[in-house]
């Protein structure tokens, strides 16, 4: 099956080691959460700064039945790194734990209604 992921580069020139990070992380969330319909990721260096060094931002839309899961945006301290591999590391964690809490609450509520 191939991975339903779409890479996209903003201000970063394309890296084959870095693309296979994020393909390897979004195998494991599409492993663990099959009902993942599409994963697009956007990888970003917004500002170069010479005082404070580049930071790097990773957005995950994440679509799956009912809803889509947006990692990144509205998260700057967990999406927002100096090191490109630790930001993508963290954008994927915290889209697991979104993931998983979300399938939680769903299932809670169907329990209610039985």
């Amino acid at each position: 099956m191939e991975l339903p992921l779409q890479i996209t580069w903003r201000h970063i020139d394309p890296s084959a080691a870095v693309e296979e990070r994020v393909k390897e992380r979004a195998q494991k969330l599409v492993q663990h959460f099959p009902e993942i319909s599409h994963i697009h990721c956007v990888l970003e260096e917004p500002h170069r700064s010479h005082h404070k060094g580049n930071h790097y931002v990773v957005r995950l839309d994440i679509r799956v039945p009912g809803t889509d899961v947006v990692v990144g945006r509205e998260d700057p301290d967990e999406s927002r790194q100096t090191d490109l591999y630790a930001a993508i590391t963290d954008t994927f964690d915290l889209a697991e734990r979104r993931l998983r809490d979300r399938n939680g609450r769903k299932q809670k509520h169907s329990s209610k209604r039985g």
